[in-house]
């Protein structure tokens, strides 16, 4: 079991997530998870991958999904950890689950806050695109909330 105030607030935002996108049954739901992969988490990196894929393959029961993750950026003296393109958009839980298993942890300031303002606008994107396919779009974070180099602000966010 992961220790941690970390773990614990990663997995109560997942949690309040998953109830808001999910609690209406009758509706399809675009999902965009973001699965945080930077060091911070390397010794719970296991936990927070079998977390992203139960997580993944409930939210496909509910509508598309795609899996986000950190990618290295920026130059040597300033490495970054910024958002990924994304998976494709699928209901596929092996598929999804594939995609997750060749997440890898590696170093870099992380730009969380960037990376949700990129994840909102790929789903509302994807909502505006198929609009009368998707009632709700849900963004799921699987992260310890670390942020080091945004640059959106929290309150611009």
């Amino acid at each position: 079991m992961l220790k941690g105030s970390k773990f614990y607030s990663a997995l109560l935002l997942v949690l309040f997530s998953s109830v808001l996108a999910f609690s209406q049954n009758d509706k399809k739901v675009a999902s965009a998870i973001l699965i945080d992969n930077t060091g911070s988490l390397r010794s719970q990196f296991d936990q927070v991958l079998t977390l992203g894929k139960a997580v993944a393959q409930h939210a496909a029961q509910k509508g598309p999904v795609s899996v986000f993750n950190f990618q290295s950026g920026g130059d040597r003296r300033n490495p970054l950890a910024i958002i990924s393109g994304g998976s494709e958009w699928s209901q596929d839980a092996d598929a999804l689950g594939n995609f997750i298993d060749d997440i890898y942890v590696l170093g870099g300031q992380t730009t969380l806050l960037d990376a949700v303002n990129a994840m909102t606008r790929e789903v509302n994107s994807k909502l505006a695109l198929e609009k009368d396919t998707y009632a709700n779009g849900a963004i799921i974070l699987i992260t310890d909330g670390e942020d080091r180099e945004s640059r959106i602000k929290e309150t611009e966010l």
